[in-house]
């Protein structure tokens, strides 16, 4: 486990789990894995939200679990907050979340992607998680109900 955090957007960032509390006091943090233990002790001042999400290859449920936490992020990072998405290594689930992040306000999967990997160059290198970025931008029903978050 690292301590490599990156900031992607305002007030977004992504990377592996943090050891200790990051300097940057963050207001939320997303944990794309199923263990959160220890993590509301070392973390008292953040609000912990599990989001879990396969590691290699996403599923349907994951996407959908995706897109829900990238509304939430999103409505989040519009009110100011600080928000931290992190996972094992923070190159592939913390980044497919910050890209739909990205997505809901306004960003198509192509700038989502350049975004996320001009700031974190390792990001989304598996790319059973781009095409999933792309198949959600290609349901053009999934746009306008991004939009609304």
């Amino acid at each position: 486990m690292f301590d490599n955090i990156t900031q992607v957007a305002p007030n977004l960032w992504i990377g592996s789990y943090p050891m200790r509390p990051p300097s940057e006091g963050f207001d939320k943090m997303i944990v794309c894995c199923g263990d959160l233990e220890g993590f509301k002790d070392r973390f008292p001042n953040t609000t912990i939200i599990e989001s879990p999400i396969d590691p290699h290859n996403p599923t349907a449920e994951n996407a959908q679990l995706a897109v829900q936490t990238g509304r939430a992020v999103a409505g989040w990072l519009r009110r100011g907050l600080k928000v931290l998405v992190c996972c094992s290594s923070g190159y592939n689930r913390s980044a497919f979340v910050a890209a739909i992040t990205l997505m809901v306000m306004g960003r198509d999967s192509h700038e989502a992607i350049e975004t996320i990997q001009k700031a974190v160059e390792r990001a989304l290198h598996n790319q059973n998680f781009v095409g999933v970025l792309k198949n959600l931008e290609g349901a053009r029903a999934f746009i306008p109900a991004m939009g609304a978050g």
